[in-house]
């Protein structure tokens, strides 16, 4: 009985070494991915700026569950921060984390309650929508006084900018996962994985 609990722990804690090494890996391959691909969506508004350093923290999400995700976006931003490519300060550091997380916790939590594929599309969904939500009060009430936006100019920059390219944002990081999730989840591991638990995505 006593080997047996010693084989246990063991198991236990290589499980958790690995987790936290896909953990961040994933982060840093965010990083990344934030450093290269920069794409402006909104031709008004050229510097709202989609990247791609979202992608692996909802792949995260999705394989080992929504606190992953956040940890994933965590590391991400660090990383971030810590290479200097960061321009826009505490303020910018803030807004991706508290951004990024929203989405992969909320798609993640979905998918936790249901591993399919129609589960996956709304947990991205609701992300998306949680996200937009979030930063529209963050932005708001926290941002956009911080950027120095005030008065009337916060609904005028809510609806024209922030609003369309926060929802843009999460409908093309979550075509992108949803392409990308079945090609790569047998390598990304952990309890959100499909294999083995009877889930058709």
């Amino acid at each position: 009985m006593e080997e047996l609990r010693g084989a246990n722990a063991v198991e236990h804690g290589d499980s958790l070494v690995r987790r936290m090494v896909r953990v961040g890996f994933l982060g840093a391959a965010g990083a990344l991915l934030m450093i290269l691909m920069e794409v402006p969506l909104l031709p008004h508004a050229p510097y709202l700026k989609w990247d791609a350093g979202d992608i692996p923290a909802l792949l995260g999400a999705f394989s080992m569950g929504p606190a992953a995700g956040i940890l994933i976006e965590a590391v991400k931003n660090l990383v971030w921060q810590l290479t200097g490519k960061n321009s826009t300060g505490v303020v910018g550091f803030s807004a991706s984390f508290l951004a990024g997380a929203t989405l992969c916790f909320t798609a993640g939590l979905v998918y936790r309650f249901r591993r399919t594929k129609a589960g996956a599309i709304a947990g991205m969904a609701a992300g998306t929508v949680a996200m937009t939500a979030v930063m529209c009060a963050a932005n708001a009430y926290v941002f956009f006084p911080l950027w120095g936006i005030k008065g009337d100019a916060v609904a005028k920059a809510l609806i024209g900018a922030a609003v369309p390219f926060n929802l843009l944002k999460g409908a093309l990081t979550s075509t992108i996962t949803f392409l990308l999730y079945k090609r790569v989840k047998r390598y990304l591991g952990g309890p959100g994985t499909l294999a083995g638990r009877g889930g058709s995505w």
